[in-house]
């Protein structure tokens, strides 16, 4: 007699397995719908996991003699004033743009800043209209500050939002010690698995759990940028984990407010800054880890010496610095001169990528 197993224990075998991946599957399916039915522990909803602020104060308060909101006295030092109306005309066009120093008009003032010449433009292509463009540029403001902003404004019957922003990411001291620098095979997954609530429903009781491990910065209510202070530039060293925070965070900010600005119908462009790659040469630069005293003296001597062929030879300077960027592929001022050397001979795409490795 065979003790092989017949046709239908073998089908058998593998039909528990799969009849209890598929409960699963339903049972999860059924939770995610509920959670969605209810709007709960939406991914998008979610607080700043990494930066808190000891206070968060209004950038616009109402001055009811006038019907008008008011940029806040407290808020003069970071922000130019501006003022709306409570309501706005039955023919009116709202438009709140948020951003740094660029978006304020520094050096100047919200009169020559490109809000203003926003409003002026937009009123001259359609008088039919009301325009009103609200100026919120703050001095040194990065991403996470200025979503409790946007939180605001949404709440001021805007009909568009323009967000320019992505210059000030770096200015202020936080750790990102809550990141975990995964490999890239594990932190993919995790990053499509953590866009379902119920990922988000375990993620916030855990961390409700344990408020003794809260990983958030918690910052000032206002900037405190490194290059306020005395030694500041020191502060900036190279730190490939930080950075790597910075970036995350970043993204993370931009998500949160595209959602916000879908969730109240709100219409929201955001702007990639203006850099002035040829003309600003980068303000700190330090050479590679690792080189030796000679490999550091020759580096030197061959940025001296390309400097010198600027003008009697630019392609023997190009030649020079190529070498000099072999040997510290990691400073900024050495990509710097060689951008430079391409765009005296006119190799302006090599002179590109150069200026932005430089950046």
């Amino acid at each position: 007699m065979s003790d092989k197993p017949g046709p239908r224990s073998r089908g058998g075998r593998f039909l528990f397995p799969l009849i209890t991946l598929a409960l699963v599957l339903l049972l999860f399916a059924v939770l995610e719908g509920a959670l969605s039915f209810f709007d709960v522990a939406d991914p998008e909803s979610k607080t700043d996991p990494l930066v808190g602020f000891t206070e968060i104060r209004p950038l616009f308060v109402l001055n009811e003699a006038e019907g008008r909101y008011e940029t806040a006295p407290s808020r003069k030092i970071y922000f130019n004033f501006d003022t709306f109306a409570v309501q706005k005309p039955s023919n009116g066009f709202r438009i709140f743009c948020l951003g740094g120093s660029t978006v304020a008009g520094r050096p100047y003032a919200i009169a020559t800043s490109f809000t203003k010449w926003l409003e002026i433009g937009l009123g001259a292509a359609d008088p039919s209209r009301e325009w009103k463009v609200v100026n919120c540029g703050g001095v040194s403001y990065a991403s996470y500050r200025l979503l409790p902003i946007l939180e605001e404004v949404l709440q001021y019957d805007p009909d568009f939002v323009i967000l320019y922003t992505g210059q000030n990411e770096f200015l202020e001291d936080r750790t990102y010690d809550a990141i975990k620098h995964l490999p890239a095979y594990i932190s993919k997954p995790l990053d499509i698995v953590s866009q379902f609530r119920t990922f988000t429903l375990l993620r916030s009781f855990f961390e409700l759990s344990d408020k003794s491990k809260d990983p958030k910065n918690t910052l000032p209510t206002e900037v405190k940028a490194w290059l306020d202070y005395k030694d500041g530039l020191a502060q900036f060293k190279k730190d490939p984990v930080w950075r790597q925070g910075v970036v995350h965070h970043f993204d993370q900010n931009l998500h949160r407010m595209i959602h916000l600005s879908r969730e109240a119908a709100v219409p929201i462009l955001i702007v990639n800054p203006g850099c002035n790659l040829r003309d600003c040469p980068p303000f700190k630069s330090l050479p590679k880890e690792g080189l030796t005293a000679e490999e550091r003296d020759r580096f030197q001597s061959l940025i001296e010496e390309a400097r010198e062929s600027y003008h009697s030879d630019p392609n023997r300077s190009v030649a020079l610095l190529l070498e000099a960027t072999e040997i510290d592929d990691q400073n900024a001022a050495g990509f710097y001169e060689l951008a430079k050397g391409y765009d005296a001979v006119g190799r302006i795409e090599e002179a590109f990528e150069a200026y932005d490795r430089a950046k």
